[in-house]
């Protein structure tokens, strides 16, 4: 394979009128790299009908969370030769930008690296100005406290459990500030379509089209593997959040995202990096600094894990969602060439096999096997999965699946549950502590989550 000295952010271009946008990035200016987005933009657009100063200030937000969605998307591209310079045209970062950047390419490509056998220390290191400047020097973050007015909640939809539970406790309440609702999604339209019937509320559908140049070099040898997608949907939503006035963006990321998978070089391997706590104080931090000081990003679910999550799914959502979700993985792979683009469970896989764990003792025989076609505790390929979801292997694995121990809660409740007993060889002692755990959520959001837990 051909190798790269520096990978370079060309430009970006965004049309206000459409909502296309397109990044451009290069390998030595040799190799480009294009990729295309869509944005929805909501009637009365918020670049109409503003003072000449709020106007100014819209654009400047604007054009700041389009900038590091740019960069924060140029990873898909950098992980295919990693070369050892990063260049970044008509764009100087600040010093903290430099090191938000770093740090998420860093911890957000560890998977691959493990994967790869790739020593990243040292491997990252975003340019940034090394003198001091004034925040109106930085043409990177203007106007961040300028208020736009914001109002409503935007709220991200992932076809799974989670962002309906977040979705159906959201709509229950009844505080006015969070008003008016909409839901939000980066692709997968079609498949999502049943869903967002049920759900019924207003719907922005975002379009994002990776550039084929990709998928041409992964096949000539280029490196492959785990991207952090949530960093990326991180700035979409705020772009989106903008673009159409909203101002709460409430994710679904449980406490349990953030233990680890693995360790490699004293480096803590997390295949849901981009969903923990840490991630998710640092991305706030970037926005507020260099974004927007309305716009809040959080996740909804923090204080809860996996299995308290699952506990609330099936009393409050399973009945209406349960032939139109689905939490299994393989429905997004980019390479699907299936044409069949309604949501299913493989069954095969341990993403399948821990949602099995966590849904056992909370429904019957004959809702599993609706859900998932299949007697699913007798399919060896889900079996299989259970030790490494238990911790008794060499790593959990990299997929979105929860704690070991809270994995263990749940085999022991379903054995108890008496419709599980081909689980009794996995049961084990256990003490799971189900407290609410650290957050990082707006006040009133807190207390929708608390009130529901009554």
């Amino acid at each position: 394979m051909k190798t790269y000295e520096t990978f370079i952010f060309e430009d970006f271009r965004f049309d206000p009128d459409t909502g296309a946008l397109s990044l451009r990035y290069s390998l030595d200016e040799e190799l480009y790299f294009e990729e295309q987005w869509n944005f929805p933009i909501s009637p009365p657009s918020p670049l109409l009908n503003q003072e000449e100063e709020s106007l100014a200030a819209f654009k400047n937000q604007l054009q700041s969370a389009i900038q590091g969605l740019w960069i924060m998307c140029g990873i898909s591209y950098y992980k295919a030769h990693l070369p050892k310079n990063i260049l970044i045209k008509n764009i100087v970062l600040s010093k903290s930008q430099a090191v938000f950047f770093d740090k998420i390419y860093l911890h957000g490509l560890g998977e691959f690296f493990y994967e790869n056998k790739i020593d990243p220390r040292g491997l990252i290191n975003f340019p940034y100005e090394k003198k001091e400047r004034n925040v109106e020097d930085n043409s990177f973050s203007p106007s961040v406290s300028q208020s736009l007015n914001l109002s409503g909640t935007l709220i991200p939809v992932g076809g799974g459990k989670d962002s309906l539970t977040t979705i159906e406790l959201i709509k229950k309440s009844e505080n006015l500030e969070i008003l008016p609702l909409s839901t939000w999604a980066v692709g997968h339209g079609d498949m999502f379509g049943p869903m967002l019937e049920k759900i019924d509320l207003p719907h922005l559908q975002v379009t994002r089209k990776i550039c084929p140049n990709l998928i041409t070099e992964n096949k000539k040898g280029g490196l492959n593997g785990h991207i952090p997608i949530s960093s990326i949907l991180a700035f979409s939503s705020v772009v989106t959040a903008l673009l159409n006035g909203k101002k709460y963006i409430p994710l679904s990321n449980e406490s349990s995202a953030n233990e680890a998978n693995v360790e490699m070089y004293g480096m803590e391997i997390n295949h849901q990096y981009s969903k923990t706590l840490e991630f998710e104080q640092n991305f706030q931090g970037y926005v507020k600094e260099n974004i927007s000081e309305e716009v809040e990003y959080f996740s909804f679910l923090r204080p809860l894990k996996e299995i308290h999550i699952a506990q609330i799914f099936c009393s409050i959502c399973f009945d209406t969602y349960r032939d139109c979700f689905s939490s299994c993985n393989r429905n997004f792979k980019i390479e699907s060439s299936t044409t069949d683009r309604n949501m299913r469970w493989c069954g095969q896989c341990s993403k399948c096999a821990f949602v099995a764990c966590i849904f056992a003792p909370f429904l019957d025989r004959k809702q599993m096997h609706n859900l998932f076609g299949c007697e699913i505790f007798k399919q060896k390929e889900i079996l299989k999965f259970v030790p490494e979801l238990l911790g008794q292997t060499e790593h959990k694995p990299f997929e979105c699946v929860g704690e070991y121990d809270e994995v263990q809660y749940g085999i022991n409740a379903a054995v108890d549950s008496e419709n599980w007993p081909e689980l009794e060889c996995f049961k084990n002692t256990i003490n799971l502590d189900l407290a609410l755990n650290n957050h990082s959520m707006p006040e009133l959001f807190y207390t929708i989550l608390n009130n529901s837990m009554d």
